[in-house]
């Protein structure tokens, strides 16, 4: 019966997953500073990975849902065939964001800058606190199986 209750429990984390974070972008869409055409798709993308969809509503207005499980502040670039929004939004965690897209043409081009980047590390602090952010019902979940764990098997 503890073997059964146990691989149960292991069953219950095997199932558990955390969902993908969104977010809500709404405005009105324009190309060159002209409404959008009723029905035409706006597709938002993060790092070339498609991340909502949506179609334009009259007089250029349109609603994108966001579902991504990239990091916080990930750039979200908006296309509509062939042209591409002057605006970059980043992503933010259950938030609901209005701002008038403009499109203008899309043109693929290389560009190559000089810099230099400093780059700072965060800490075991850092570490933790993103990992616990991002992870945190799994964490519970595991600490709560341990504890039925150890709770089945040790109580004698």
């Amino acid at each position: 019966m503890k073997i059964q209750f146990a691989l149960f429990l292991i069953f219950l984390l095997l199932i558990q997953r955390t969902e993908a974070e969104q977010m809500i972008i709404t405005g009105l869409a324009s190309i060159d500073n002209k409404p959008v055409s009723e029905g035409t798709v706006i597709v938002a993308k993060i790092a070339d990975k498609e991340v909502g969809i949506c179609n334009v509503s009259e007089r250029g207005g349109y609603s994108i849902t966001v579902i991504t499980d990239d990091d916080i502040y990930s750039p979200i670039e908006f296309y509509i065939d062939g042209y591409r929004a002057i605006q970059v939004v980043p992503f933010e965690v259950n938030k609901l964001i209005v701002i008038d897209l403009n499109f203008g043409k899309f043109e693929s081009t290389t560009t190559t800058i000089q810099s230099t980047t400093i780059i700072e590390k965060p800490g075991i602090i850092g570490h933790v606190i993103g990992f616990s952010t991002k992870y945190g019902a799994t964490i519970v979940g595991i600490s709560i199986l341990l504890v039925l764990v150890w709770y089945t098997f040790c109580r004698e």
